[in-house]
């Protein structure tokens, strides 16, 4: 295993070697998009173009980076004035790129290469590094040790989004050894990390199969039941909730559920809550009892508007606006389950309202048809998809478990060999 591999650590080969720079003293460019003048200047000088054909050079975000450059329709670009205007960051040659105004503490290493136009520039709310004298990856290595986080953290302001300036930055201390050293670690820490990424990538495209395959059986239960198909709406009452905000939140009050609750945390049934709003609000509310599914009426995307979860708690739980409630007889974990079909799916994205959040009506989702089935039926067809849930989830669970552990085992070592 690789746990056991004897890993040569930089601090063995010489400390004599080692000096301590500030990152201004080693980095000859440490700027950002603000450098090029006042935001007065700024909004008159550079235009953001959504249409590639009309633009000359594409403004680089981290969120891009993020996806690999993978959603193009998202991508903002500007014209030939504005690169130049912005020269100080035109993403010409190799560096690091560093968010300072949120997600502070991520690093990201770029060259030309990377990207998928021709002329770059860097957008706003990061900074971008770069040496002429230090390897650019060891600088990319060594911002992620444990240690520099840590001096990162110290001047980061935690208060709204978290932020840091450059000019603190620059005097952040860091260890340096000889060029010829700092060569040799970015060969093994670059190998190391390439092993830990394609081992995460097969463990990522095996929870990808787990996932597709029980969605394919959970897709053929339903499939199967083609009598007696009824509307939503002919099998109960949908009751939209009430609206709460995140200032109502609590440690402890009255139970809730929020509509980006049930696509991020809730499965397909559940006893407890994971929040609660002020006591005060407890008559103004309306409740989901024992037995009902909510279902989620709003959401970024039109994949996570109008699955449920049927709500099994003996307590009564308040539900957000963004959210119905179906009271009704039948199986209740049989209708939650129904509700991450693609039958299911593909009749109610016709009633889905498209914008920055998706939604849908109480109408739109009771016109949708649900297979019903005798109650005997639906009770063994639950008992059947539980144990597929289970099994499904360990599953699930072991190989995100594997994926954690390679991370872990991977910055463990990127600090021991960075221990100067």
């Amino acid at each position: 295993m690789m746990k056991n591999s004897k890993v040569p650590l930089a601090k063995d080969s010489s400390k004599k070697l080692i000096q301590l720079k500030k990152i201004k003293e080693i980095c000859e460019i440490v700027t950002d998009y603000t450098a090029a003048g006042s935001f007065a200047d700024i909004a008159k000088n550079v235009k953001y173009i959504s249409d590639e054909t009309k633009g000359f050079a594409q403004l680089i975000r981290t969120t891009d980076i993020k996806n690999n450059f993978s959603k193009s329709n998202k991508f903002i670009y500007v014209d030939k004035h504005a690169y130049d205007y912005l020269w100080r960051v035109n993403l010409n040659k190799e560096g690091l790129i560093l968010p300072n105004v949120g997600n502070c503490g991520e690093i990201y290493y770029v060259s030309p290469g990377i990207f998928p136009s021709k002329y770059n520039v860097l957008g706003p709310n990061s900074i971008f590094v770069r040496s002429e004298t230090v390897d650019n990856r060891f600088l990319f290595h060594l911002f992620q040790t444990n240690k520099f986080q840590k001096q990162l953290s110290k001047i980061t302001t935690k208060t709204g989004h978290s932020k840091f300036n450059k000019t603190n930055f620059k005097e952040l201390v860091i260890p340096l050894p000889c060029i010829d050293v700092q060569h040799e670690l970015v060969g093994k820490l670059d190998k190391f990390e390439k092993i830990t990424k394609d081992l995460i990538s097969e463990l990522t495209e095996e929870l990808n199969a787990r996932r597709k395959q029980y969605l394919y059986y959970l897709n053929r239960y339903f499939d199967e039941q083609t009598d007696n198909l009824v509307k939503l709406d002919d099998i109960g009452n949908l009751k939209r909730g009430k609206r709460f905000v995140h200032a109502d939140a609590v440690e402890c009050g009255v139970p809730c559920i929020h509509y980006g609750e049930l696509y991020t945390y809730y499965g397909i049934h559940a006893k407890a809550v994971k929040s609660h709003i002020r006591e005060d609000l407890r008559n103004n509310m309306r409740y989901a009892h024992k037995g009902d599914v909510i279902i989620v009426g709003a959401g970024e995307n039109n994949q996570d508007i109008g699955v449920g979860v049927s709500w099994e708690g003996n307590e009564d739980v308040a539900v957000h606006d963004a959210c119905y409630t179906l009271t009704h007889n039948q199986n209740s974990r049989y209708i939650s389950y129904y509700l991450r079909t693609h039958m299911y799916h593909e009749q109610i994205k016709r009633y889905i309202s498209s914008g920055k959040i998706c939604s849908i009506s109480a109408e739109g989702i009771g016109k949708s048809l649900i297979p019903i089935p005798s109650l005997k039926k639906q009770d063994e067809i639950v008992s059947v998809l539980d144990k597929l849930e289970v099994l499904s989830k360990s599953l699930l669970e072991r190989i995100s478990e594997e994926i954690n552990a390679r991370r872990m085992q991977f910055e463990y070592y990127r600090n021991r060999v960075l221990d100067f």
